[in-house]
């Protein structure tokens, strides 16, 4: 779905867009909604065995072009491969980065990047790294339980091993699972029982940020979809809000230049800074609906054009839904119908329906009723089985 929303940003500006599908055997995958969108000009699968790496690909594919192509790395781990390549690909591309030359991957320590909120200005909730050396992890004394744990490093992904830990004989326990399925240093963070998440998406040019709304997550996508929004709520933020201004302090300090989203959580009256992401949400989409183009500024200024103005904010709420998580969860019984037609009707912005560029909704609705076919069918056959039994 980011790919989708970045593409139709980027597009609607007058850039020409490519998408790379990075991923493993991607011939059999079938086709996303992102290969449907009228802006994209060309569509590349990636295949990570496919025996060459990222960067040669990208090297490969766009030699001798005039000007340098922007990269917009939509994940933390692309981000990752591109940073680590940065000497070498910087005399071809453009891409996010730091204004010294130093390593974006620095920053995607988990516990690095706290420290680095709290001296801004920002509430943080305590965390712990457990770190991996020598094949094994060390627990240090002094967590608080229940944590959360999730891994220190967004460039691995710790989904499937993200969870509560009530005592440190249960941290031990996932700690013994890790070292086969996650063999990564992990994060140990305070438990806070948050019902409200918030957001705040951006750009900074190293000396400058250009903060034009807040977003609130009002419903959360639930089993394979866990933890992403299905509907969530713009807002304008003001000048004068704290919250932005030590947001604004933290991303100069690093003289990061680039697309940034921060994910936030409230407990009681305050808000507490949780993780900084260094690329675009999936949410950015609204932002652009609402007037302000958050991709086609990044693209500014990578290419040195953009001073960034005032007017660059939102002046109204819209309520945004994410129509492929709410099908994902239709599918697995995590979503009604029923509730699905009451979202629909609450939404101002659809990140899929688009009467600009209608083919990936299309798509959408032909895979929704395959998956929810074939799950019937699962359904069934599971069926007869334990009444065979």
């Amino acid at each position: 779905m980011i790919r989708l929303c970045t593409a139709r940003a980027v597009g609607a500006a007058g850039y020409s867009v490519d998408i790379i599908r990075v991923g493993k055997n991607n011939k059999k995958h079938l086709k996303a909604s992102d290969f449907y969108c009228k802006y994209v000009e060309n569509y590349f699968f990636f295949d990570e065995n496919g025996g060459i790496t990222l960067p040669d690909f990208l090297m490969e594919k766009y030699k001798g072009f005039i000007s340098k192509p922007v990269l917009f790395t939509l994940g933390d781990r692309i981000t990752h491969v591109v940073d680590a390549a940065r000497d070498r690909l910087g005399n071809s591309f453009l891409f996010a980065h730091l204004r010294d030359g130093g390593s974006l991957s620095e920053l995607m320590d988990k516990h690095f990047m706290k420290l680095q909120a709290e001296a801004a200005g920002l509430s943080v909730v305590k965390g712990w790294p457990v770190v991996f050396e020598n094949d094994e992890f060390s627990i240090p004394d002094g967590i608080e339980y229940p944590c959360f744990v999730k891994g220190l490093y967004s460039y691995w992904n710790s989904k499937p091993i993200q969870r509560r830990c009530n005592t440190r004989e249960d941290l031990a326990e996932l700690t013994q699972l890790c070292k086969t399925v996650y063999p990564h240093s992990l994060y140990a963070e305070e438990y806070v029982d948050s019902k409200k998440e918030t957001g705040i998406l951006g750009v900074c040019n190293g000396v400058e940020c250009v903060v034009p709304a807040k977003t609130e997550l009002v419903l959360m996508g639930e089993g394979s979809n866990h933890g992403v929004s299905i509907l969530g709520r713009v807002k304008p933020i003001g000048e004068k809000d704290e919250i932005k201004k030590n947001v604004e302090k933290l991303l100069k300090s690093l003289g990061y230049v680039g697309i940034f989203n921060i994910d936030f959580i409230e407990k009681g009256e305050k808000v507490y800074f949780v993780e900084l992401n260094l690329r675009y949400a999936t949410y950015g989409y609204c932002i652009f609906k609402a007037g302000v183009n958050i991709p086609a500024l990044f693209i500014d200024v990578l290419k040195g054009q953009e001073s960034f103005k005032p007017q660059h904010l939102i002046e109204s709420d819209s309520v945004y839904l994410n129509e492929e998580v709410a099908s994902a969860n239709i599918i697995e019984r995590k979503l009604s119908g029923k509730k699905y037609r009451d979202l629909k009707k609450q939404a101002d912005i659809r990140f899929v329906q688009s009467e600009e560029d209608p083919r990936p909704m299309g798509h959408l609705r032909v895979r929704f009723v395959l998956y929810y076919l074939l799950m019937l069918k699962k359904r069934m056959t599971r069926k007869v089985k334990n009444h065979e039994n």
